[in-house]
């Protein structure tokens, strides 16, 4: 079965309501189902298997959860959504970690690519998986934190999009609306190891 872009002159509420319809229909026939679309949502949303195609050609094939999470490049990080990209040098390994330079900070990293100690590296970290905290919370990770200032704040409803800046790094989280930070305020964001994803190429 071939749909393309069945979607897309619809507005967004029947859209998800005809997301749920067609996945529900494709079970209940039990067939292949080739969807074409331009919105990484929909993909995400509805697929087993994505294949990502710029200008005819396929850049990267596989599950949802692995192209938003371990893209090939950052152009296709940054198609399938908003993402912080951050240039690093590797100082140090430990394992399955390396340790890497990043502006005025170090982040530790877990990568299976087993850089070298003095390489140039590009990884990123999608705006969902970062956390912040307080300056003065005694409970906050001692790794992987970055001091910040919250540059702005765009309320969604149930969630927030902050800007914030870093030295020379401006990164963008999304973060639950129960708990709210004031633009200008100074905040500790914490970069999970396992959510940094160094870019293969």
């Amino acid at each position: 079965l071939l749909m393309d872009e069945p979607l897309s002159n619809l507005d967004a509420k029947l859209r998800e309501e005809m997301r749920a319809f067609i996945t529900e229909l494709q079970k209940s026939l039990n067939i292949t189902t080739l969807f074409v679309t331009h919105d990484q949502v929909e993909a995400i949303e509805l697929a087993d298997h994505i294949g990502l195609m710029f200008a005819g050609e396929m850049v990267q094939y596989g599950s949802p959860e692995d192209i938003f999470n371990h893209p090939k490049t950052p152009e296709i990080a940054d198609f399938m959504g908003a993402t912080n990209l951050i240039e690093g040098k590797v100082i140090r390994t430990n394992g399955s970690r390396c340790e890497v330079s990043v502006d005025t900070s170090t982040l530790w990293v877990e990568t299976n690519s087993n850089p070298t100690i003095g390489t140039d590296l590009m990884m990123t970290i999608r705006p969902e998986h970062m956390e912040f905290f307080d300056l003065n919370d005694p409970e906050k990770p001692t790794d992987n934190m970055l001091v910040a200032r919250i540059t702005e704040a765009v309320y969604h409803g149930g969630t927030v999009s902050y800007y914030i800046q870093s030295g020379g790094i401006r990164m963008q989280a999304r973060h639950r609306s129960t708990k709210t930070f004031p633009e200008g305020s100074e905040i500790s964001a914490f970069l999970p190891p396992e959510h940094l994803w160094i870019f293969p190429n």
